[in-house]
């Protein structure tokens, strides 16, 4: 049997695909033509598996967000699709699932008797202003369970929520903060280079500089060569 090579064959494909016979071909790369054949054959089949098998996950794809939009849980869109969930949650990108639920709003359910008194317990102690995380202090519910309820049966649109203005308020929030832990960060790396020069113009030793600042020897010795 003639022996070819995968760069070989991958050669002999380009070149087909690219429209030269397989005359052509064979008289290259030196084969017969049963042989160029038969590997002509074999990638357009494999060629065809993958275009299958990339429509198939299309329609995947399509029944998924199908039925998220309908508030299906991951967990079930799986089973019902034969998938495993890390295949569901790629095919629910942010993007297209919340364009899908804009589009076609998922209906509503009835709550259940659990739901029932969770759903009270939240609406006796909510005040105009509250989050999601302080209605999670207020009642004792998982943030789990309270996201869920909010989303289940659109709380955020019955308590008049403006999640968009939340977003942005703890983005901004988010943002002073770590530039506040940023500035804090820089103020103790100062009192400790100081301290260390200080105590090195004392006369002591790097190591028990590095003791006492709760650093390593190798930051004592950065501290050493910054400027005043």
């Amino acid at each position: 049997m003639e022996s070819v090579n995968e760069k070989k064959k991958r050669s002999i494909i380009q070149m087909y695909r690219d429209g030269k016979s397989a005359y052509e071909i064979a008289r290259i790369h030196e084969i017969s033509m049963i042989k160029c054949y038969e590997i002509i054959d074999q990638a357009e089949k494999e060629r065809k598996a993958m275009s299958d098998s990339k429509s198939s996950a299309e329609e995947r794809k399509a029944k998924a967000l199908e039925l998220a939009a309908t508030g299906m849980k991951r967990t079930e869109i799986a089973d019902r699709l034969g998938v495993h969930i890390t295949t569901v949650n790629k095919y629910l990108s942010k993007e297209e699932y919340h364009f899908l639920k804009s589009d076609k709003p998922a209906e509503k359910k009835e709550p259940t008797d659990t739901e029932k008194k969770h759903l009270e317990q939240i609406r006796k102690v909510y005040k105009k202003g509250d989050t999601q995380t302080i209605l999670v202090k207020k009642t004792g519910l998982s943030k789990a369970t309270m996201n869920n309820l909010f989303r289940k049966f659109n709380l955020n649109e019955e308590f008049g929520i403006d999640e968009a203005f939340i977003r942005s308020t703890l983005s901004e929030a988010s943002r002073k903060g770590r530039k506040k832990a940023t500035k804090a960060r820089l103020a103790k790396k100062n009192r400790n280079i100081k301290k260390a020069k200080k105590l090195i113009g004392e006369g002591k030793l790097i190591e028990e500089v590095s003791e006492e600042l709760g650093v390593s020897v190798v930051t004592v010795k950065r501290y050493l060569k910054e400027d005043k």
